[in-house]
């Protein structure tokens, strides 16, 4: 069972730093959003954005990150007490900046075995598309929709203002407010009922 985990706003709070980011290129970063904004939302062009993430992506940066309350302890537990669970965390960033991702993530404590993989990509919806992970972990709603109704994934997120307009409105998509939460729907719903489809495929 493949579980894809994203990393900015899913393992840490990316918006706190790209405003930190942000501010050293004159550029004001929303700390809520109700959509997925472009540049001229907020007042800069696309190439000074890039820019922004880029800086943001470094390592100099990355490493000074501190993860979500109980994402480490959940991830661990889940790889733990599961043995036929994979961890992919995949984030959309530039290729060459997954060194420092994958530093961050065993400086934290995210990489416990080798069933766990890291994955830098410009789009992670090629890498989903190519691995067909079951469990989706994403906060980016283009990336939910995509997950539950293309690859039929089951996909959970934290509760963010650009992605809890879909509380409660597809079945299969979670949003919940802590990382303890996502453990409950984990273990109580999501895997139990992927490990029973599988049983009655025998």
């Amino acid at each position: 069972m493949l579980i894809q985990v994203d990393v900015d706003s899913t393992l840490y709070d990316s918006d706190a730093l790209f405003a930190v980011v942000a501010e050293e290129y004159g550029v004001r970063w929303p700390r809520k959003y109700s959509k997925w904004f472009g540049p001229e939302d907020i007042g800069t062009d696309l190439k000074t954005l890039k820019t922004i993430f880029k800086k943001s992506h470094s390592r100099e940066y990355v490493l000074n990150n501190k993860p979500y309350r109980n994402a480490v302890r959940v991830l661990k537990g889940i790889a733990d007490d599961f043995e036929d669970v994979e961890i992919a965390y995949v984030s959309d960033r530039n290729e060459q900046q997954g060194a420092a991702l994958r530093e961050w993530l065993d400086q934290e404590g995210f990489l416990v075995d080798d069933n766990q993989h890291v994955a830098a990509t410009k789009d992670k919806r090629h890498w989903m598309r190519e691995t067909r992970p079951e469990v989706v972990i994403d906060d980016r709603v283009r990336t939910m929709l995509m997950a539950r109704y293309e690859l039929g994934a089951q996909v959970i997120s934290l509760e963010h203002s650009h992605n809890s307009n879909l509380i409660n409105e597809a079945a299969g998509i979670y949003i919940v407010p802590t990382w303890l939460d996502i453990d409950d729907v984990l273990r109580n719903v999501i895997i139990p009922e992927i490990q029973n489809k599988k049983l009655s495929r025998i």
